[in-house]
């Protein structure tokens, strides 16, 4: 179900683009999949040269980030509670590489509860 969800919208997202003659696609997605789950592979560009997942361009060696690069981890303040998930990443901020964009950083945000200080 969900890769023919990210299929139809990688169709949309190349109907802007071309109509719009945009300089490249961004995407911010919660899928809740990880990344070598099939709809994921398939718009991480892994078999189909789509997008690219700016968090692993940026930090290849996800050891050395905070929660090792999960963005649902039991030990970030806002996620723990009462639902019980294994550690991973399902939060991603996609990008279709051209010349026109360049990657210089991806971090996680939201991940303790000074991120949320003045916020209200």
């Amino acid at each position: 179900r969900r890769l023919g969800q990210v299929q139809e919208l990688a169709e949309i997202l190349e109907t802007v683009e071309e109509s719009h003659k945009a300089k490249t696609i961004i995407i911010g997605c919660d899928t809740n999949s990880e990344i070598h789950q099939p709809e994921m592979k398939w718009l991480s560009g892994e078999e189909h040269g789509r997008f690219v997942d700016s968090f692993q361009l940026c930090n290849p060696d996800l050891s050395k980030v905070k929660y090792n690069g999960h963005t649902w981890d039991n030990n970030n303040p806002l996620t723990h509670g009462n639902l019980k998930e294994p550690d991973q990443r399902i939060d991603y901020i996609f990008f279709r590489d051209t010349p026109f964009v360049k990657c210089q950083s991806s971090t996680i945000v939201l991940d303790g509860p000074a991120c949320l200080a003045g916020a209200a």
